[in-house]
């Protein structure tokens, strides 16, 4: 019963999505946009902002922001697109995830279906790199993989930073 946009900018991503939906079965319910999260507005066939319930933006999304200054825009947009009593739900990393995951910056899973070997690296106080080798079975009885690359550069917020933050921009925090 939920109507459900999703907001993104890869193209593949949006694929993704589009075709866990459809096996899902939200067959009508359901808008995928191509855009930065940071310059969404949810417009109607009035060009008037349609709000909504819910902002769930998981998977440290918010990282992948560049800096502080996207940060407090993507709010500013949340802030515009939600209803009056509506819920933000984001997640973020901190710098502890980096010590704890890359051991001498290095992180090896294996599955039987995938490997992947990611590397960490510091670019500066708030910003890290992540390089992925990702290897994926192309069957299970065999040992034919197909390599996917993936760079991706993270941006750290301090939570209290965060926090107030978001408190600056009308977001009541529980």
């Amino acid at each position: 019963g939920f109507t459900v946009i999703g907001v993104d900018l890869s193209e593949k991503m949006l694929e993704m999505s589009e075709k866990k939906l459809l096996k899902n079965n939200f067959i009508n319910n359901y808008k995928l946009v191509k855009e930065n999260i940071i310059n969404y507005e949810n417009i109607n066939e009035n060009n008037e902002i349609q709000q909504v319930d819910y902002i769930i933006c998981n998977f440290d999304t918010v990282n992948y922001l560049k800096n502080g200054s996207e940060f407090e825009k993507f709010l500013e947009k949340c802030s515009k697109n939600l209803k009056k009593d509506g819920f933000l739900i984001f997640d973020a990393v901190t710098e502890d995830i980096f010590s704890e995951i890359f051991e001498n910056d290095i992180f090896l899973d294996e599955e039987p279906e995938y490997t992947s070997i990611w590397r960490h690296e510091k670019l500066s106080q708030r910003k890290h790199l992540v390089e992925i080798d990702l290897f994926v079975r192309e069957n299970l009885n065999d040992n034919l993989f197909r390599k996917y690359n993936d760079i991706q550069y993270k941006f750290i917020y301090d939570p209290k930073w965060i926090i107030k933050t978001a408190q600056k921009n009308g977001f009541e925090i529980f």
